[in-house]
């Protein structure tokens, strides 16, 4: 939990020193950010060529990118095992259209176990959101996103 450990250093170190230790927490946000953003690009590729299956689970994978971005920032750390994606939802109270955005993801991530894990033709008709749809959905969030940092002074 990278605030705990600012805390502890506090005191031990220079207000330069802490300045860069949180630099780089938001260089992780972002680099977890773009990670995010090249999701979001495959997505949008895989969608022009037809692989739906395929170009709803990047746009999922795209949204847990900015999810976990957000997640990291707030809380200080992210689950890394695949526990993690149950949490796909659970942004801050201050980030805006919070219970909007909760609900979203967690269907886009029912979408995303769909399309990875059931094999039948007739797998997309059940889904909540078209392709198109996941990766506007996509889309939309990361602008969100950007929004969120933006008034936090993290850049990404």
């Amino acid at each position: 939990n990278h605030w705990a450990v600012r805390r502890a250093l506090e005191g031990t170190l220079s207000s330069t020193d802490l300045e860069r230790f949180d630099q780089k927490v938001k260089e992780t946000s972002g680099l977890i950010f773009s990670l995010g953003k090249r999701h979001l690009v495959a997505a949008k590729k895989l969608l022009r060529e037809g692989a739906n299956r395929s170009a709803v689970s990047r746009a999922y994978y795209a949204c847990y990118s900015f999810s976990r971005a957000v997640r990291y920032w707030q809380l200080g750390y992210y689950d890394q095992t695949s526990e993690d994606h149950k949490k796909v939802g659970n942004l801050p109270k201050d980030f805006p259209n919070v219970a909007h955005w909760s609900t979203v993801l967690s269907e886009l991530r029912h979408d995303r176990n769909i399309v990875d894990y059931d094999p039948s033709i007739n797998a997309l008709r059940s889904l909540k959101r078209k392709p198109q749809q996941a990766v506007v959905v996509a889309e939309e969030f990361k602008s969100a996103t950007r929004r969120y940092f933006k008034i936090k002074g993290v850049r990404v």
